[in-house]
Parts: C-alpha cells; structure tokens; sequence
C-alpha cells in the first residue's frame, strides 16, 4: 500500500511538472531582450534598456509589450518605504510601452485618456499600472504640468507630464498621494497607436526622469526582413 502511495504521489509530481511545462510554452514572451535592447516578437519596434533598469517582457497576447523598472534602488537612491508608516511601499520608477489597436490618432487618444483615464478596459490597465499598488488605492484626476507634440522615430504624436492624484484611506482621513507622470503616445501606423508611460515619486524626479524620458523615446521601428 505504501508502494502504490508513492508512486501516485511520483505521478501526481510528474503530471505538475508537465502541466507547469505546457503552460509556459502556451504563454510566449512578447519579445526578447539582447545587448540591452528588446526586440518585439509580435510589432516591429526595439527598445532600449540603459544600465540601471531591467526590462521585463510581458505575455505576447498583452497589449502591454514590456515594462523596464529601475534597479538602482538597490544602492539606496531611491526609496521604497514610507518613513513611520507600516504596510505601503513607494513606487519604484517604471517605464511601459503598450499596444493599441485603435482608429483614433494618436492625439486624440491622448487627450481622450486624459479626460476619462478609466473609459475602457486597457485604460483603465494603464491606469492601474501608473498608481501605487495599494488595494484601497482609487484614481482622483491628473495635474498636467506640460503638453506638446512630439515625434519620435518619425512617429507624430503627443507628450504630457504631470501628477496622478490618487486617494487612499488612512485610519479615518482619505488622503491625496501623489506621482509624477509622462506619457508619449504616438501613431505608429493607420490602425495603431503606441501609449508609452512613464512613472515616478516626485521626489525622485530629479534622480531618474532623464533616464526614463530617454527608454521612453528610444522607441525605433524595424525594418522587415524582405
């Protein structure tokens, strides 16, 4: 009797590890990352990936492509706790490139999202990708510093910064937390529009904009193989 629970239980591991197995290769990666840059798998665009941040391939049946998160925090630049407060971690600065199949030019897009960041269902995933993942966290409204047009790679589109307002719940008050925002969003053919979002605390603004404004424009197309 022990023989045969062990075998089931032998078989009952093999079968996890086979299941475990079939579900990675069901879920390729959106791309690949090489001597720094990520190639896209599914669209033709590159990234590049400086030294001090990782990018992480998302699932290749995501609108989300990759996502690139600063690392030098390890050295102690950049915070990641709230000094006296238990339970909240600060956000660590994060770039996103998303894919949007869509009529409406890249512009418009923008100036839509920004009106109404929660009106469809991938807005309202970059949405929840930009603010602090707390769980009573709920989106407020955007402060916009600066917008302009832009043109990345020969892409026409628009650029804004600003601040995400967000409330949460502390003990009995709801308070406003606060994080600096860019978004790029550029027409990268008829029907698509790349949303490239770039996220970090204010205070960490002055260590790590420069250094996300440019993963977020180093955006090129790739030629097709003919």
């Amino acid at each position: 009797m022990k023989k045969v629970t062990l075998l089931l239980l032998a078989l009952s591991v093999l079968i996890s590890i086979q299941n475990t197995e079939a579900g990675r290769r069901r879920s390729p990666k959106s791309g690949k990352i090489k001597n720094g840059v990520f190639v896209d798998s599914k669209y033709n665009f590159q990234l590049t990936i400086i030294d001090g941040w990782r990018g992480k391939p998302q699932k290749n049946n995501n609108s989300c492509r990759i996502k690139v998160e600063y690392e030098k925090n390890k050295k102690g630049d950049v915070r990641t706790d709230i000094v006296g407060v238990d339970g909240f971690e600060l956000s660590i600065p994060l770039v996103s490139v998303w894919v949007i199949k869509t009529e409406i030019k890249a512009e418009k897009y923008l100036k839509d999202y920004l009106k109404d960041p929660i009106s469809s269902k991938i807005n309202n995933k970059i949405t929840e990708s930009m603010q602090a993942g707390w769980t009573d966290m709920r989106f407020d409204r955007f402060k916009t510093w600066t917008y302009s047009k832009i043109t990345i790679d020969d892409h026409e589109g628009a650029n804004w910064v600003g601040l995400l307002n967000c409330r949460y719940k502390s003990s009995d008050a709801e308070l406003l937390y606060q994080l600096y925002s860019i978004f790029d969003c550029i027409q990268y053919d008829d029907e698509t529009v790349l949303f490239i979002t770039g996220r970090t605390e204010s205070e960490d603004f002055n260590k790590v904009s420069s250094q996300m404004q440019f993963i977020m424009r180093s955006v090129k197309s790739i030629q097709e193989k003919r």
